[in-house]
């Protein structure tokens, strides 16, 4: 009797249909990450993103302060840098973690944020997550107008009493 053999293994063709396959595939990749809204893109607009909002939070809490304190006490408040003296303002930084720097800017450095019926005035800058953004305040509505230098517009916030 005659033993018959059997040979394992891949066709040349199985191997050249393998490697297009894969050569597709990269092709694919490496197009969507070195275009334009590529994948690192997207990835630093979100960072953005997330800064942007999380100074928001922490900046709304200012402004449920001034409402506070027009509501409750009847009084309107006025937040500074690092307030010196008796005249009642309050520290813009102790509004944010110690990760977070800010502080009043621009016409709003001497007077500080302001409120008038209970809601805040005023421009100050916040240096997190490796980005500088310029936020406002505007009859109580917050507002991102720069991060980094480039222009960010749109309402970040807007309490509806």
């Amino acid at each position: 009797m005659k033993k018959q053999k059997t040979q394992s293994g891949i066709t040349l063709i199985a191997l050249v249909v393998t490697i297009v396959v894969l050569l597709i595939l990269a092709g694919v990749t490496i197009v969507y990450v070195l275009q334009d809204g590529s994948i690192f893109e997207s990835a630093k607009e979100s960072a953005v993103e997330t800064t942007v909002t999380s100074i928001a939070d922490y900046a709304q809490q200012m402004q449920v302060e001034a409402t506070t304190q027009y509501y409750v006490h009847n009084k309107e408040i006025t937040i500074k840098n690092s307030p010196v003296g008796d005249d009642g303002a309050l520290d813009i930084q102790s509004f944010f973690p110690e990760s977070m720097k800010a502080s009043v800017t621009n016409g709003s450095a001497s007077t500080g944020l302001t409120s008038s019926n209970g809601k805040l005035q005023g421009e100050f800058t916040v240096i997190a997550g490796g980005h500088t953004c310029v936020m406002q305040f505007k009859t109580g509505v917050l507002y991102c107008s720069s991060v980094d230098s480039q222009t960010y517009s749109g309402v970040i916030a807007d309490p509806k009493p």
